[in-house]
C-alpha cells in the first residue's frame, strides 16, 4: 500500500509538472523521456502494486541492475523516475552532481526518492540521522565519502556483508535480520590507523556491510 501511495504521488507531481505552459527545450526532451519511460514501466508493473519486480521486467538483467539503486530486487520510487543516461551516484562521481540538481523540487533537502545513489551513502551523508540531507550535510559529506578511510572501510564491508547476507539466506533459516548484525556494532573490523580515521571507516564500513548484506542475502 505504501508502495502504491508513493507512486500514486510520483505521477501528481508529474502531472503538475508537465501542465507548465512554457519549459526550456531541454527540459521539455527530459520529460518527454520521462513520460515515455513512465508509460512503459507502467505497463510492465502488471499487479498494480507500483513496484517492478524481476520478473515483471521486460529488459536485460543488467539494465534492470542498472535502475535497481537500492539493490532491493524490485524498482520503485526515484528509480523509475531517474533520468536516463545518468545512472547511480557514489563515490567521487558525486563531486559533479550539485545539492540542486539532486533536489529535484527544490525544498532544500534531499530525501530518500530523491537520491540517486545507494541508500547507504545517503545515510552515511546524513549527519543527523534525520533521513534527508541538508546542503551543508551533502556538501561536507562528500569528503568524508571521498575519503581513503571510508572506501577503504566499505571495501571491507562489502565482503563481510554479502557473506552475512549467504549465510542467513541459506545457513541460518533464511531470516533476513540485517541490522542484527553484530558486525555493525563496532563496524572496525580490518581496520588499522594507518587508514586514517577510525570514525570514517566504520561509516564505510557500515554502508558497505548494508549493500553487500542484500546483494549476498537477494531478493526477499
Amino acid at each position: 500500500m505504501a508502495e502504491q501511495l508513493l507512486f500514486a504521488a510520483l505521477l501528481i507531481g508529474f502531472a503538475s509538472t508537465t501542465s507548465a505552459a512554457t519549459q526550456p527545450p531541454q527540459q521539455d526532451s527530459r520529460q518527454a523521456d520521462l513520460r515515455a519511460r513512465q508509460s512503459e514501466f507502467r505497463e510492465m508493473d502488471r499487479d498494480n502494486d507500483g513496484v517492478i519486480t524481476r520478473a515483471e521486467w521486460r529488459g536485460e538483467r543488467q539494465s534492470f541492475r542498472r535502475y535497481d539503486l537500492n539493490r532491493d530486487g524490485v524498482l520503485s520510487g526515484n528509480e523509475i523516475w531517474v533520468d536516463r543516461g545518468r545512472g547511480r551516484a557514489r563515490g567521487r562521481d558525486l563531486d559533479r552532481l550539485p545539492f540542486a540538481d539532486l533536489d529535484r523540487n527544490g525544498n532544500g533537502v534531499i530525501t530518500h526518492d530523491e537520491w540517486r545513489g545507494p541508500i547507504e551513502e545517503l545515510r552515511a551523508l546524513d549527519a543527523d540521522g534525520d533521513d534527508v540531507l541538508t546542503a551543508r550535510e551533502y556538501s561536507e559529506g562528500r569528503d568524508v565519502i571521498n575519503s581513503p578511510a571510508y572506501r577503504a572501510g566499505r571495501e571491507r564491508g562489502l565482503i563481510d556483508g554479502r557473506q552475512a547476507g549467504r549465510e542467513d539466506k541459506t545457513v541460518n533459516g533464511g531470516r533476513w535480520d540485517l541490522e542484527g548484525q553484530r558486525e555493525l556494532e563496532s563496524a572496525d573490523a580490518g581496520y588499522s590507523d594507518s587508514v586514517g580515521p577510525r570514525a570514517q571507516y566504520q561509516s564505510g564500513y557500515r554502508a558497505g556491510f548494508r549493500a553487500g548484506y542484500r546483494e549476498g542475502f537477494g531478493p526477499r
